[in-house]
């Protein structure tokens, strides 16, 4: 089983995507009733900051947006915008 480790909080998506020329960052909506994964931070001693949630293996997607941003030091973010349909 493999999962996709996510988070709720934004802050700590940009932390992860800091590459020097162009990062993605996926920002997923999963309706009521769609989501198939937990949320673990509070099980999370270590990393319970992250507000991390796990999706399971499998889930689909669909892309319903793209957009890119600049960040500080003329970072691109490339944003992918998605809605979790199964």
């Amino acid at each position: 089983m493999l999962l996709l480790s996510t988070s709720f909080d934004k802050g700590v998506a940009f932390d992860f995507a800091k590459d020097p020329s162009d990062s993605y960052i996926l920002q997923m909506t999963i309706p009521a009733g769609t989501g198939h994964g937990a949320y673990i931070a509070p099980l999370s001693k270590e990393y319970g900051l992250e507000s991390e949630y796990l999706v399971k293996d499998h889930s689909e997607f669909k892309v319903t947006g793209f957009s890119t941003l600049t960040g500080n030091y003329n970072q691109k973010y490339h944003v992918v915008e998605m809605t979790m349909v199964k």
